[in-house]
Parts: structure tokens; sequence; C-alpha cells
């Protein structure tokens, strides 16, 4: 191989057997590993395939290399190659070389292969989150929030257990009407025709315009969220976007968990077959409060992927899967990282989202200083010994909840509040 290339190599064994089922896949990566210290790592990756005679491009599994842009990010697939029995495939690597492996789509074929590295001596050698102050504008929360989320004891009770469990789980967030007028004006307004990425980090659609902060349709006016529900505007789902990036939503959030919020980063997208987002060095968000809406119209099986993964240490502290009008709020602390799984070729919908995140400045001038403590905020996300291990086996009753009418368990390892009659309590 040292001949064939032209690169020293030296006897370093680094291989293992790959075994793909129907389902199976590897995301986008470059296998840049390197030991900078004593200048040495992998120089050439090859896989040897053991395939089916008769595999085809339609079952599969296939090898696709990417192509870089300006930033040198991955960005369009390249080369596919189809594995073909006995053969080997070998590429140089590098900062790069980024690669995948499609998902395998045969139910009765396996991806059978040997893989690994050739080493030898070095030839030396990113988050989309971007914070912005909440928009002044004023909103009346009674015009989106389900009237339940607004009574003062529970709004102390959600604040009880966002301090002793660090999550929760609101379903049925946004009036009913509301949510029902925010789907149709999402299906009116689309998506994004090329996915956001790069590839090595995330691949999602966002709204269509959604990146504009200050959205035609309700700058510089006074419209009322009335107004919005007499129009077929696809703009609707633009103005509840504005109503959780507004100073309005930020008070409430403060109330529900005593954090200060001075900016908040946002997203409105969607995870179509084949998008995810990956934990990288690059691409790590900013410790904060994650809240997301989930802006599906059915039920979603867990089959299909697309989960939000909350880890620490190699361990899984949480994992959230979408439900119809169901808003999550997770307290991510330092060390705590999160990625959307893959969403595979079996899902019947897309999974669309409003993701936010929302930054105590106060809180980020402990991180910097070192301080794994969240402020305001007892126990944060943290390490499974002592926090999510609790909950496993069964369903904890939230704290000063359990008498309210409509606040059941619904799910293993998930406490969320139903519906509560307007004026209870």
């Amino acid at each position: 191989m040292s001949n064939l290339v032209g690169f020293d190599l030296d006897y370093t064994p680094d291989l293992s057997v790959h075994k793909y089922e129907k389902g199976n896949y590897l995301l986008c990566h470059d296998d840049d590993i390197k030991d900078d210290a004593f200048m040495h790592g992998r120089i050439i990756a090859f896989i040897i395939y053991l395939v089916d005679e008769d595999w085809s491009k339609d079952d599969g599994g296939a090898l696709e290399l990417f192509n870089i842009n300006s930033q040198s990010h991955p960005d369009e697939i390249s080369l596919s190659i189809t594995p073909k029995w006995n053969t080997i495939a070998f590429f140089a690597l590098s900062p790069t070389s980024y690669h995948q492996v499609s998902e395998v789509i045969s139910s009765t074929k396996i991806r059978y292969s040997i893989s690994g590295w050739f080493h030898g001596p070095l030839n030396t050698r990113l988050s989309r989150a971007e914070f912005i102050a909440p928009v002044p504008e004023v909103f009346d929360l009674k015009d989106f929030i389900s009237p339940v989320y607004l009574n003062e004891k529970n709004k102390q009770r959600i604040l009880k257990k966002l301090q002793k469990d660090s999550y929760i789980l609101l379903s049925k967030f946004l009036r009913d009407d509301v949510f029902d007028k925010l789907i149709t004006s999402i299906r009116e307004t689309g998506w994004e025709e090329k996915p956001t990425g790069p590839p090595f980090i995330r691949k999602y659609h966002l709204l269509k315009d959604s990146e504009i902060d200050n959205f035609k349709d309700n700058n510089n006016n006074n419209n009322n969220i009335k107004d919005y529900k007499d129009s077929s505007s696809s703009s609707f789902c633009k103005y509840v976007y504005d109503f959780f990036k507004s100073k309005s939503f930020a008070i409430f959030i403060n109330e529900i968990s005593n954090w200060q919020i001075t900016a908040v980063a946002r997203e409105f997208r969607q995870f179509q077959p084949g998008n995810y987002t990956l934990i990288h060095d690059q691409g790590q968000d900013r410790i904060g409060a994650d809240v997301t809406l989930f802006c599906i119209e059915g039920e979603w099986d867990e089959k299909w992927g697309g989960g939000t993964h909350y880890v620490a240490d190699e361990h899984e502290l949480l994992a959230i899967y979408p439900e119809k009008n169901m808003l999550s709020i997770v307290i991510r602390d330092a060390g705590t990282l999160r990625f959307v799984k893959y969403v595979n070729s079996h899902a019947a919908f897309p999974k669309t989202e409003m993701s936010f995140i929302y930054w105590d400045d106060d809180d980020d001038k402990g991180e910097e200083e070192g301080d794994e403590e969240v402020e305001d905020i007892e126990g944060g996300v943290e390490d499974i010994e002592g926090g999510v291990e609790d909950i496993e086996g069964g369903v904890e009753d939230i704290e000063g909840v359990e008498d309210i009418e409509g606040i059941e368990d619904i799910e293993e390892e998930v406490e969320k509040i139903e519906e509560i009659e307007e004026g209870e309590g």
C-alpha cells in the first residue's frame, strides 16, 4: 500500500469487522484521528466488502464521499460507491476527507465488511447558534399559551419540577386554535430545498425565510393574533415564531425557571428522512435552557429515530421524542451534550420543531470561570448516577402536582403536564 500511494506507512494494526443490517447507517465524519504529541496518526482508510455477489445500488449501504465548500466543510456528495463482493476501497485521510455509509435498504441482505486504517507519520493540519436579545414587541401570553400553564400555582409547580429534575415536558402547550392555525401556516410556507450543514455536524431543513429576524408581514405594525387567525397568510407561523423570541415569552421562562434571559438562539427546522445532528467539537451549543415546540400532526414512532438525546460522560441522560403540540424544556449544564438521532426511511412524516436556547448571562460568566453549577437552577442535567437514573423503571409524581386533576403519568421515564380545565386552582 505504501508503494502504491506513495505515503510512508507503518505496521500499526487497526481494523474491525462491521455488520450493517436493514436500517443501519454511518453518518458524515472524516476519520482524521491523530496523535499530535507523537506526530502519528491515520493516513489511509480502507474497506474490504464481503457482501452478497448480487448486491446492488438499490440495496443501499453505499460509501459516499463529499466535496467541500470554500470553508472546507462538506457540501455535496461527489462520489457514491456501491459495495461489491471481494473488492477493496481506500482513500487518503485529511481534515476534509468527509464520508458516510448510506442507510441499508435491503431486508434480506447484510452488508459485511472489514475496515480499518493504515498509520504513519503526520503532516500537520463549527455551532449555528447565534444569540440575539429577545425582541422587544409585547405579546399577550393568553393569546398563545394554554390557560393551564398561566395559572400561578402551576407555574410554581413547573419551577419545582425543573429545579428537581432539570427538564419538563408540557403537553398541549399552545391553545388548540393557535396550534391548528400554526400547522396550516407551516404547510403554506414550506422549507428550504437545500439542507443546512455542514453534514459532519448537522443536516436538516430550515423554514423558508425563517432566518430573517423581522418578518415583513408583521414588521412595524401592531397586528394582533386575531388578525392573523382571520388570514390565510403563511406569515402566521413566523408570527408565532416571533412570540417565542420575544421579551414577553422570556419573562414567562424566567417565572418557571428563575433564569434571567438576556439572549436567545433560535431555529425553525424540519428533520426529514436522512436528517440528523451530531456531537462535534466545532459544533457544541452554549449551555442554557433548551426549549423546543414540536409541530407535528400525528403520533411519532420511536422506531423512526428523531429523538433528542442528552449525554454526558458517555452516558445517556435523557431522550425526548416529539409529540404533537408539546413543549420540552431542558436545563443543559456544563458537560452535557445533545444531538438529534438520524430520522430513518420508515418515518411516515417529518419531525418539525421550533428550537430555542435561552441564555442567562450570569450563568455564562460562571461557565467561563469554570463554575460547573448553573446559577438559580439546582442540580442541572448532570451525571446519570445522581440524575435521570432515579426515574428508571417507572415515573415519579411531580412534586406538589399529584393532586391536580389532569396531571398524570403518560410514558416511562417521562412526566407531562396535561390540560387542566381553565380557571381551576
